[in-house]
């Protein structure tokens, strides 16, 4: 017997896909989150991991301590 999902989204959705859901559950915009990294990033690096327009691991790694 297989387990359910905790999370809604899958392993295979692509990493700017799931920051988006989870920023939207937050209800913070980009400018807010790009701020909550440490150290700050700029509001369109948000931009692009979002539309999946390249990232670095390091900057996957900093927006998702940013959003816990």
């Amino acid at each position: 017997m297989r387990r359910r999902p905790v999370y809604p989204h899958t392993k295979t959705d692509p990493p700017g896909e799931t920051v988006y859901q989870l920023r939207a559950q937050l209800d913070i915009s980009q400018r807010t989150l790009a701020d909550k990294c440490k150290p700050h990033l700029h509001h369109t690096t948000i931009r692009r991991l979002e539309n999946n327009l390249g990232f670095k691991k390091n900057t996957l790694d900093r927006v998702a301590k940013a959003l816990d």
